[in-house]
């Protein structure tokens, strides 16, 4: 989009911030962020009348909202806290899988740590469990592992359905499964047979890349969790790869 336009967009929405649904001010937080445009003023205009309107905000703009401050990097704590105030009072009946893991990895972005917002979504998580799909699974616990939050009902529910669901995976969710599950110390042996085998089927397809193999490795050398035959895969698939793996993902291999 041209440059002028984005500018004169976001005047123009500054100037009738006070006239904008909260609906009007989700839209305009995603647009921007969809688009990866990090307009300060704009995002703390929006945050500013987004507290005013706090209780119209309805499960999807309050998702949405605090999706685009994350991905635009904009701590906002006064914002946050109204927000997670509000998720608390609506989490239970209207949010979707999408929207829970969404907002969890919202906080998870931002390093905020709202511990009753988390115990709360944890809670819809494992209601909403078989309706999730790998990336809300996936995005659910890399959230939590983030900040360092076990819920232990959580965790087996989101295992267990994760293990259901494991031939569905990408590359991308697998591996963001694999490290959360190290962070948080899960030790669920079938969960990470099932990773390890999907894994080496990636590396024998050549699906796995280089800082995918690492990082699959790292996590299961953290869990102590021996793994001969993924090791070989990985370590084969370095050694025909080398010149693709970068400093991190040898420290990672080490």
């Amino acid at each position: 989009m041209d440059p002028l336009a984005l500018t004169a967009a976001s005047a123009a929405s500054r100037l009738h911030a006070t006239e904008f649904t909260s609906q009007g001010l989700s839209n305009i937080a995603w647009s921007f962020a969809a688009m990866e445009l990090r307009d300060e003023p704009l995002f703390n205009e929006i945050a500013t009348r987004a507290l005013l309107q706090i209780s119209e905000f309805k499960a999807q703009e309050l998702s949405n909202t605090v999706w685009s401050f994350a991905t635009v990097v904009l701590l906002n704590q006064p914002f946050l806290a109204a927000i997670a105030q509000q998720v608390l009072k609506t989490v239970g009946s209207n949010f979707t899988p999408q929207m829970l893991a969404n907002t969890a990895w919202a906080y998870a972005k931002l390093s905020v740590k709202h511990q009753p917002l988390l115990a709360s979504l944890a809670q819809a998580a494992c209601n909403a469990a078989t309706e999730c799909d790998p990336q809300d699974l996936s995005n659910l616990i890399w959230s939590f592992a983030m900040v360092a939050f076990f819920n232990e009902p959580f965790v087996a529910v989101i295992s267990t359905e994760s293990l259901r669901r494991l031939p569905s995976f990408e590359e991308q969710n697998l591996v963001m499964l694999s490290w959360s599950l190290a962070i948080l110390n899960v030790g669920h042996h079938l969960l990470m047979r099932g990773i390890s085998l999907a894994g080496r089927e990636r590396i024998l397809h050549g699906r796995l890349c280089p800082q995918h193999a690492s990082i699959l490795a790292w996590s299961f050398a953290l869990m102590a969790a021996t793994d001969r035959l993924l090791m070989l895969a990985v370590c084969g698939t370095a050694v025909s790869n080398v010149g693709e793996y970068k400093a991190m993902d040898v420290v990672n291999l080490a």
